[in-house]
C-alpha cells in the first residue's frame, strides 16, 4: 500500500513538513563546510549567477555533486532557513537560493512564473556544478520544486514539502494557475512527489547519511 493511500494526501503533506524539522535536529554528520571563497555568509559562500541577464543570489555550504536545495516562499528570502541550514550542512552539501525578485537577487520588471523560478534553480545548480538535488520547497517553493522536476527530472532526487501544496487549493485558482500547479493524477507516492528515484526511506537515509 502506498503512503498516500495509507495516510491520505493531507497526511502526506504533514509527513513532509515534519521530515524536514526532524532532520534539522538529527545528530551531526558527514560534511564539513568547504574552504572560504570571496564572500562568506554564516560559514557559507555567497555567489551570484545570471538568468536572462538578471543576477540570482545563492549561498553554498560544502562540496559535492549532489545537494540539498532550499527554496523559500513568496516575498521571502534565504533567511527563512536560518535555523535549519547550519545543521543540514554538517552532513550534506546545502544550497540556499534567493529566487528572482527576492532577497539580493535582481528584480526585473518581468512576469514571475513558476517556469521562471524553476529555470533560476537550474541556473544556480549549473553554476554550482550540482548534478542532482533534493529540493525542499517552503510554501510557494513547493510548486517551484514541482516545476523544476517537470523540466529537469534527471536532476531531481526528491521533493520535500514544507507548508506548501502541489495542487491549487481552489477550483478557480486551478483555472488561473500555470501547469506547474496541476500535477498529474496521484496514484502512488512517486507520482505525488513527481519523482521516483528515492523512496521516503531512501530520502531519510540520504539526508541523514553519516549521522
Amino acid at each position: 500500500m502506498s503512503l498516500v493511500a495509507e495516510f491520505g494526501f493531507k497526511g502526506f503533506l504533514w509527513l513532509g513538513h515534519y521530515l524536514v524539522f526532524a532532520l534539522a535536529i538529527w545528530p551531526s554528520g558527514r560534511l564539513e563546510v568547504g574552504a572560504a571563497t570571496a564572500n562568506k555568509s554564516a560559514n557559507g559562500e555567497s555567489h551570484f549567477t545570471t538568468l536572462d541577464g538578471a543576477r540570482i543570489h545563492y549561498v553554498n555550504y560544502g562540496k559535492g555533486s549532489e545537494a540539498l536545495v532550499l527554496i523559500h516562499g513568496w516575498t521571502m528570502n534565504l533567511d527563512s532557513w536560518r535555523d535549519q541550514v547550519s545543521d543540514f550542512a554538517k552532513r550534506n552539501r546545502v544550497i540556499v537560493i534567493e529566487l528572482p525578485g527576492h532577497g539580493q537577487s535582481d528584480k526585473p520588471q518581468i512576469t514571475y512564473s513558476m517556469d521562471l523560478f524553476a529555470r533560476a534553480v537550474d541556473a544556480v545548480l549549473r553554476d554550482a556544478k550540482v548534478k542532482r538535488a533534493v529540493l525542499v520547497g517552503h510554501s510557494m517553493g513547493t510548486p517551484v520544486a514541482r516545476q523544476f522536476y517537470r523540466k529537469y527530472p534527471a536532476q531531481t532526487l526528491a521533493i520535500v514539502i514544507v507548508d506548501g501544496a502541489l495542487r491549487p487549493f481552489f477550483a478557480d485558482e486551478r483555472l488561473a494557475a500555470e501547469a506547474a500547479f496541476r500535477p498529474p493524477e496521484v496514484t502512488h507516492l512517486g507520482r505525488l512527489l513527481g519523482c521516483t528515484p528515492l523512496t521516503v526511506a531512501e530520502l531519510v537515509t540520504w539526508l541523514g547519511r553519516g549521522a
